[in-house]
């Protein structure tokens, strides 16, 4: 892990992608980070997977899923986000969803907005909620495929602590070891948004308590999700092997592509090019082929944000694929 205390966690932080499990995790939680990143001019969006139907705290009459829909959008304008998507996933029950499923629409918001980074809640979920687990994991799984890194918001172990001890909750944090960036933050425009989410915020000791303690301060880790050793940084988000032959496989591709009308082909030139030779040296390609089709977005070739070209490609007989 990098660390980063002795510099600017912003200098490449241009586009920002927060992956949350609740309405209000992007205001309690990330809202004062997310808030620095636009005042540094950054691109600033949220993918939240549930309504978070299944609050305890309800101090708003009416139907909590649609009440905190709305809160959403309010606080995401408080805080100047650009995008602000949401999704009907079962609240507190995310790990009975597939990891997959989850990840896909994470991966789908990447390749449409093509973010610098991802913003999640650090992996040990630091409130104890598993939703907050399970989005995280998520949110790794699509930065895996993507090759981004990512950013995990955390709480120093002393806070956790304190606030376990005053309130019998079940936070954990992290100690300064483990923090990669302390960040010093103005929290002006986190309370606007917390104040956004009037259903939840009325009556909570533990927040107002969380950011006391906290100050002008937020903490995060740095991950670099793991890829196989010795591959190239572009990964696949999706594999699908076909038990059928090559040049059919092309030909029903293009079909496809065309009939759908977003998608392209292309085939360059992998031979002599560094990051061919170096899937050739590994078994990714034959040594014979000199022509690698790739699957794609308009563009996808050449641009190495562009992280979802998917390519055709044979299994080399006698390699591990």
């Amino acid at each position: 892990m990098t660390r980063s205390h002795d510099r600017d966690p912003f200098g490449d932080f241009r586009r920002v992608l927060a992956v949350i499990a609740h309405p209000d995790d992007e205001s309690f939680g990330l809202g004062a980070v997310l808030s620095e990143a636009v005042d540094r001019d950054a691109w600033a969006g949220v993918v939240c997977f549930t309504h978070g139907e299944s609050s305890t705290l309800h101090a708003s009459p009416g139907d909590l899923s649609v009440l905190r829909s709305q809160e959403l959008q309010a606080a995401g304008a408080a805080l100047r986000l650009s995008r602000v998507e949401l999704h009907r996933y079962p609240d507190g029950r995310l790990a009975s969803v597939p990891l997959d499923d989850l990840a896909r629409h994470v991966l789908r918001v990447i390749g449409e907005e093509h973010p610098t980074h991802l913003l999640v809640f650090d992996p040990d979920g630091v409130t104890g909620h598993p939703d907050h687990r399970g989005v995280t994991q998520a949110g790794l799984a699509a930065a895996r495929a993507a090759g981004l890194p990512v950013l995990a918001w955390t709480v120093p172990r002393c806070v956790a602590e304190r606030l376990n001890a005053e309130f019998g909750t079940a936070f954990t944090g992290r100690d300064p070891a483990e923090i990669d960036v302390t960040l010093t933050v103005s929290r002006e425009r986190q309370w606007r948004a917390i104040a956004c989410h009037h259903s939840q915020a009325v009556d909570n000791p533990v927040l107002r308590r969380r950011l006391d303690l906290l100050g002008d301060r937020e903490y995060l880790r740095l991950i670099h999700p793991p890829t196989r050793k010795g591959a190239h940084t572009m990964s696949y988000g999706i594999t699908v092997r076909l038990p059928v032959p090559f040049a059919p496989t092309v030909q029903r591709v293009r079909a496809a592509l065309k009939e759908q009308g977003f998608g392209v082909l292309t085939e360059i030139d992998v031979q002599g090019h560094p990051a061919g030779e170096a899937r050739r040296r590994h078994g990714e390609l034959p040594h014979s082929r000199r022509v690698q089709p790739i699957a794609g977005p308009p563009g996808s070739c050449g641009r190495p944000r562009h992280r979802f070209a998917a390519a055709l490609q044979r299994r080399c007989p006698g390699r591990r694929a």
